[in-house]
């Protein structure tokens, strides 16, 4: 199941603007009933601008109150501002979602949330984690 997100990455709308706190994981996103937290992405390849990685998420709904744990996977074109060392992530492409405790239509009502929730967020993250992400 490919689910096309946009822009899942920048809580700041400037990247020269970003501060450190803006920087830190895990982020939370709260729309409606749906609390999503995103931890921080591991990157797995960058080449040029475009960029593969995973993140472990949780969901509390208002049907599920205790978080429901579980992963994305992505690809996603990034924008580098090599000054103030961080990196946009643009037009996020998740490509794979799996949350092991929940079962098929569980998870399909998950991946739900996270297109209709989380579609218009978007986080910066730091340059240098990224590298050092990659070095790994």
């Amino acid at each position: 199941m490919r689910i096309r997100l946009f822009v899942l990455l920048a809580l700041a709308g400037c990247v020269a603007a970003v501060s450190a706190e803006v920087l830190d994981w895990p982020r939370e996103i709260t729309r409606g009933a749906a609390h999503i937290v995103f931890y921080q992405p591991q990157i797995e390849s960058l080449e040029a601008n475009h960029l593969e990685g995973r993140a472990a998420v949780s969901i509390t709904t208002a049907q599920n109150s205790a978080p429901i744990f579980g992963a994305i996977w992505f690809n996603a074109r990034v924008e580098i501002d090599r000054v103030e060392r961080t990196a946009r992530f643009l037009e996020i492409d998740v490509s794979r979602i799996r949350f092991p405790e929940a079962d098929a239509e569980l998870e399909q009502q998950l991946a739900r949330i996270l297109e209709d929730e989380v579609k218009h967020e978007s986080l910066n993250f730091s340059l240098d984690d990224l590298l050092a992400d990659l070095e790994h």
